[in-house]
């Protein structure tokens, strides 16, 4: 098992030479680097990689346990490259679990989000799904198994995806609204299905923030859109929308306290995390009024 970690470990090195961690908003520190300046000092070794995987959050719940399911990309795994973080998962996942505990709402929590994950990765399979212990196929599978398995006390689910569409569109020069376009689309699909899967369950959808300064423009503008039509889709669902983009975005002069500057990391601080916590609380209280589930809708 671990000869065949450190090769898995050892081609993303080799893959990743020359890139930065610069890369754009929720994981392309291991696949692009999309912005000047490149940071060689902070290449990906596999040492570091081993170092940086992540501490599951939760797990499959235990019979008839309350749970909430995420679905997301590397902000939702409590991905960094703060070496001080290494080692221990420091997402808003956690920091949402601890709140709803302390407002009598002791929920479980399944967290398969995975580094790298776009809209299109999550039915086809996370580039990096090695890093995240839970995960071993497509976070589609793994999502609708633990939904079956699982299924009355499921009181929430969250999704968080479509930055690292932004990303992958940016690095490969394609038209902003086109990407946005295809995001949008797979985000309806991935909606209905999980609303399929378990209905009457409520649901809420993450947006984008932009940990960009505002002199990059381009960033901005594509995050307004993508952000857009999430708000859309969201509506379309009647699900509610945590407000990633206002939790960090909100005011300009607190983004290097939100997002992790220091070492040139688009992720959230811990403080950042913090806020998305709150975004999610928010919408999960507006959606449910966080009213106990107490059975499938479909096993009534």
């Amino acid at each position: 098992m671990r000869r065949i970690l450190f090769g898995l470990l050892a081609a993303a090195s080799v893959a990743l030479a020359g890139c930065g961690v610069f890369a754009v908003h929720a994981t392309q520190q291991f696949i692009d680097d999309l912005t000047p300046p490149r940071h060689p000092t902070h290449r990906a070794q596999p040492a570091n990689l081993l170092q940086q995987l992540l501490p599951p959050v939760g797990g499959p719940p235990a019979a008839a346990q309350p749970w909430f399911l995420v679905v997301g990309d590397s902000v939702s795994a409590g991905f960094s490259v703060d070496s001080a973080r290494f080692g221990h998962n420091s997402s808003w996942v956690v920091d949402a679990r601890q709140s709803l505990a302390l407002s009598g709402r002791s929920w479980d929590v399944e967290d398969f989000a995975c580094p790298g994950e776009t809209t299109s990765s999550y039915a086809t399979g996370c580039p990096l799904r090695f890093l995240v212990p839970a995960l071993r196929g497509s976070q589609q599978s793994a999502a609708l198994a633990a939904i079956a398995a699982h299924p009355a006390g499921l009181q929430q689910i969250v999704v968080e995806l479509g930055a690292n569409d932004l990303a992958n569109g940016r690095r490969d020069h394609r038209a902003t609204d086109t990407v946005v376009a295809d995001a949008t689309t797979r985000l309806d699909r991935l909606l209905s299905e999980l609303q399929s899967a378990a209905p009457g369950v409520p649901l809420v959808v993450a947006n984008v923030y932009n940990p960009y300064p505002p002199a990059d423009r381009p960033a901005a503008t594509a995050v307004a859109r993508l952000n857009q039509q999430i708000a859309a889709v969201a509506s379309a669902h009647n699900v509610q929308v945590a407000d990633f983009h206002a939790a960090i975005n909100g005011d300009p002069g607190l983004r290097c306290t939100l997002v992790d500057c220091r070492h040139h990391d688009v992720h959230p601080t811990i403080a950042g995390h913090q806020r998305l916590a709150q975004a999610v609380l928010t919408a999960i209280d507006a959606g449910a009024g966080g009213q106990l589930r107490t059975g499938s809708p479909a096993l009534r």
